[in-house]
């Protein structure tokens, strides 16, 4: 992740849940490139990636990886159990 914000919007969903989202969906007027973001359900918010480089890949922008990777409905960041236990 290169470019991220939190704000304060309750989506609904479950802590971890990843979508594509437009942020004038979210009531929310910002310039490129936080106008298409991934966007991650957390427990108290949703943090809105604008920008973000996949491994051994170059750096993009959100709404240029959405373009070339569909996102599963309902897919999920999910801790390693080795993960949890530190926690």
């Amino acid at each position: 992740v290169r470019a991220a914000r939190a704000v304060e919007h309750n989506s609904g969903r479950t802590p971890g849940e990843v979508w594509p989202c437009d942020t004038s969906e979210l009531g929310l007027d910002w310039p490129a490139p936080w106008q298409r973001v991934l966007a991650i359900a957390t427990g108290e918010g949703t943090v809105l990636v604008a920008r973000l480089q996949p491994a051994s890949k170059r750096e993009m922008d959100a709404e240029e990886f959405l373009r070339g990777h569909s996102l599963l409905n309902g897919v999920q960041f999910v801790l390693p159990e080795n993960v949890l236990g530190e926690l």
